[in-house]
């Protein structure tokens, strides 16, 4: 995969599962890659995590945090099967800023 092969940290979480199981469908990704990804199914801690890694590389120049997977879509399904409003923006915005008022 594109993660295996450039990137130095993989987190795979929830994304849009409908009446899937979302760790059946995060093991089968999980499955084919090289390197052992974190599997964090909690798509808010998954950002916060990945957030929390790319502030403490050591090369600040040398990171991104990519966030994929639910595009524009305004909801998603949590572990419970529940339906609750998303925006990845919003979130990663709120982690960033929770981050910054704890510097």
């Amino acid at each position: 995969t594109i993660a295996d092969t450039y990137c130095e940290s993989v987190i795979l979480t929830n994304d849009i599962a409908y009446d899937e199981d979302p760790f059946t469908i995060l093991n089968d990704i999980a499955r084919d890659m090289k390197r052992k990804p974190e599997i964090i199914a909690d798509r808010r801690l998954a950002i916060r995590r990945a957030i929390a890694l790319a502030n403490a590389h050591p090369i600040k120049s040398d990171v991104a945090v990519l966030i994929t997977g639910m595009g524009i879509d305004a909801e998603i399904t949590n572990a419970n099967g529940d339906v609750e409003s998303w925006s990845d923006i919003d979130v990663a915005r709120e982690e960033l800023e929770s981050l910054l008022t704890k510097v």
